[in-house]
């Protein structure tokens, strides 16, 4: 009886570890910088302002708002280290023609700070014309130029971090369910995939996990009997050495002794 119950536990086990999902997390996608909390994209191809932030758009992004010192020093010390060569980069900062006096804001809709972002002198506020942020690289610092739109240049993306939940290889190829066959003999227990094991939000349903020892006159037939089952608190070190083993395999083969079963 203790060996039935074994078994199924050592299933139920062996399904958790194999079907689970790694809790997400919050990251950036490939290609992509994380700073902080926020992603950046460092795009050293040159554009005018109106097209790269189309560009920014395309990958649900905007074109990069400073909104706080912390954020210039981490991207002041990016721009320096990484691409010590390129100097000039494209910001989300515009002139909102729509206000009597001119105001420059981010595209996130903050107010532009001189104090966070200085300007590179104080002419450039008042220069006429289309004219958007230019991040300028000036002795390791950046400040900021009120430049034509049309100048092409380089540009920074931004966006957020993102949810990201990956799952664990699965033993057997991905579809709507994992078969697995309990296979006992007098000295190890087998585990092949032709069992349909069903997984549900709450339960762990094992369908019918059953088969038969070959018949000799000293060896008994032992059946699984289907169950509905939770994770099990404990299992051997060697059960739970195996379930390692069997996550870094394609085919799941556990052997456990069973003589002083027998």
């Amino acid at each position: 009886m203790t060996m039935k119950v074994d078994v199924v536990l050592f299933c139920c086990m062996l399904i958790f570890f194999t079907r689970c999902e790694v809790p997400s997390e919050l990251t950036c996608r490939k290609g992509w910088t994380k700073l902080d909390t926020r992603c950046y994209l460092f795009v050293a191809t040159q554009n005018s302002w109106q097209d790269g932030q189309q560009s920014c758009r395309e990958t649900d992004a905007e074109l990069v708002s400073i909104s706080n010192e912390k954020e210039y020093e981490l991207l002041q010390d990016h721009l320096f280290k990484t691409y010590p060569v390129l100097k000039r980069w494209w910001l989300g900062l515009s002139r909102d023609v729509t206000e009597t006096i001119h105001a420059w804001k981010w595209l996130d809709g903050s107010e532009f700070d001189n104090e966070i972002t200085p300007w590179s002198d104080s002419s450039q506020p008042s220069l006429t014309g289309q004219r958007a942020g230019l991040a300028e690289i000036t002795s390791n610092k950046i400040r900021v130029s009120a430049e034509n739109m049309d100048s092409p240049e380089n540009l920074i993306c931004e966006r957020p971090l993102e949810n990201v939940t990956t799952t664990t290889a699965s033993t057997s190829p991905a579809t709507s369910s994992t078969t697995t066959a309990v296979a006992i003999t007098t000295t190890s227990l087998e585990i092949t995939t032709s069992q349909v094991i069903t997984t549900t939000s709450a339960t762990t349903n094992i369908t019918t996990a059953a088969t038969t020892i070959p018949a000799t006159p000293s060896t008994p037939v032992t059946t699984v009997t289907s169950a509905t089952t939770s994770t099990p608190k404990t299992l051997t070190s060697s059960v739970t050495r195996t379930i390692i083993d069997a996550m870094r395999t394609t085919t799941l083969k556990v052997r456990l002794e069973l003589r002083s079963y027998f």
